[in-house]
């Protein structure tokens, strides 16, 4: 399984009150049934935790795709967005720097 992620943030003034990520997940081997919602947080420079506000892609079949968002109070610096426990790893990092 693999997971793509970019920070539409750094491309797209869309999303001026949220930190958004695009995330695509691909496999053959098991169904993508997960609402990242549950199984991602970010943290930024401080080591502050924030949980998702919005999950737009879809649950199931072998490819999925879409925007995770999370609050904007994040600090300015590296932002790191984990997703865990999906696709029978424990924990997969994402790093960004941002402004």
């Amino acid at each position: 399984m693999t997971i793509e992620v970019s920070l539409l943030n750094a491309v797209s003034d869309d999303y001026k009150d949220s930190f958004a990520f695009e995330v695509g997940m691909n496999t053959h081997s098991v169904a993508l049934d997960y609402d990242l919602t549950k199984f991602a947080v970010l943290k930024d420079s401080k080591g502050n935790v924030f949980k998702p506000l919005s999950w737009t892609g879809g649950r199931g079949g072998h490819h999925v795709s879409g925007v995770l968002q999370f609050p904007k109070g994040a600090a300015a610096g590296t932002l790191e967005l984990l997703i865990k426990d999906v696709g029978n790893v424990s924990e997969r990092s994402f790093k960004f720097d941002y402004p």
